[in-house]
């Protein structure tokens, strides 16, 4: 099934008089825009963007705005989490407090990949009777 790419480039002079390429996209919502001084550095991000929207096609900002919410709930630290993020307090307080329990930052935070099988290394004796 072939996908409608929600990338588009457009043309347009800036306010310096410069000709600009524009990548546009409206992804769940949110806006999408950066400016390029060719054509070809617009088309090769169109293709990067492309890629990641449709391998991952998550909300704009989806992973960062969890890692705040979850570090609230968990740790209780508004200072931390605005140093950690880059927001102001005001702004954690206003979009991030009490969003999740504590119990559910405590679960986030103890997601750990699966312990992949490796091989045991070979025995000391195994390695001086190759020698």
């Amino acid at each position: 099934m072939k996908h409608k790419s929600p990338f588009v480039i457009s043309e347009f002079t800036n306010p310096s008089g410069n000709i600009v390429f524009q990548l546009y996209a409206r992804l769940d919502g949110k806006r999408f825009r950066k400016n390029f001084p060719t054509r070809a550095e617009a088309e090769a991000e169109r293709q990067v963007q492309e890629v990641q929207w449709l391998q991952f096609p998550l909300a704009h900002d989806v992973m960062r705005h969890t890692f705040i919410s979850m570090f609230v709930a968990k740790f209780r630290s508004i200072g931390e989490a605005s140093l950690q993020a880059g927001n102001s307090e005001s702004i954690i307080r206003k979009h991030y407090l009490d969003l999740k329990t504590e119990e559910e930052g405590e679960e986030f935070f103890g997601i750990l990949p699966k312990k992949a099988d490796v091989p045991a290394a070979p025995a000391a004796a195994t390695l001086a009777n190759a020698a």
